[in-house]
């Protein structure tokens, strides 16, 4: 997720779910999402969810760029949940993660870096 531009106003409310798209889109910000799973699941799970930013693989070499941003779990052979917030110059703002596959993120922890 790229953090929009300091000049941007902070929104008046904050959603729980970080996939809240309009949210996101009054902060100019850009996602991209890199999951493990091979092209053809990325590709049935954007139509089945209606996702509205890009979904890459990263599944040949098997979690190669995972491996590479430290979030690859070599023991049950996935990516954790992390999301690297970077500014406009591309320099880490900060690391939004859990611990747990199925422990969501909050959105508070976006909001607090991308604003």
């Amino acid at each position: 997720i790229r953090r929009p531009p300091r000049s941007t106003p902070k929104p008046s409310s904050a959603a729980s779910d970080v996939y809240k798209r309009q949210d996101l889109e009054s902060l100019d910000a850009e996602i991209v999402i890199v999951t493990c799973h091979a092209r053809p699941t990325n590709e049935a799970w954007v139509q089945s969810t209606n996702l509205p930013f890009p979904v890459l693989s990263d599944f040949w070499p098997h979690g190669k760029v995972s491996k590479e941003y430290g979030c690859f779990n070599e023991e049950i052979g996935v990516a954790m949940r992390y999301s690297y917030i970077l500014d406009d110059d591309n320099k880490l703002l900060g690391i939004v993660n859990t611990e747990e596959l199925g422990e969501a993120r909050t959105f508070e922890k976006y909001m607090d870096l991308l604003t």
